[in-house]
């Protein structure tokens, strides 16, 4: 288990600065400025659905020796993403269940005015 930083991300390998970092539980962006490639670690545990973008476009991003989530920045100035995106299985179960629940609806007023009308 890491042990909690209360710093949301730090430069593990290289040669980088992280400018006014924003974060909510669901992302964290920050303008990221090196003179080589430098790899971040980000103070959340790494699981699937974590993206990262650099300047906009995808990187790879996966858990350290420790679980937490690190990337790989590019040399000079980045604005870099990391935020939670659904998955293909959550995005799965999201439309089984909306799917269940509109036919739970539907089933209860097609019953309800079925023992209305026999009554």
């Amino acid at each position: 288990m890491p042990v909690y930083n209360p710093v949301a991300a730090k430069v593990v390998s290289g040669d980088a600065t992280i400018q006014s970092p924003g974060r909510t539980p669901f992302d964290w962006a920050s303008r990221v400025q090196g003179s080589g490639t430098s790899t971040l670690e980000i103070s959340t545990a790494w699981f699937p659905g974590w993206e990262a973008r650099v300047d906009g476009q995808s990187v790879s991003a996966g858990p350290d020796a420790s679980g937490l989530l690190t990337l790989q920045v590019p040399p000079g100035d980045h604005l870099v993403e990391v935020f939670y995106g659904r998955g293909g299985f959550e995005k799965l179960a999201l439309g089984i269940s909306i799917a269940a629940l509109i036919l739970t609806i539907a089933a209860a007023m097609f019953l309800g005015g079925w023992r209305q009308e026999a009554d």
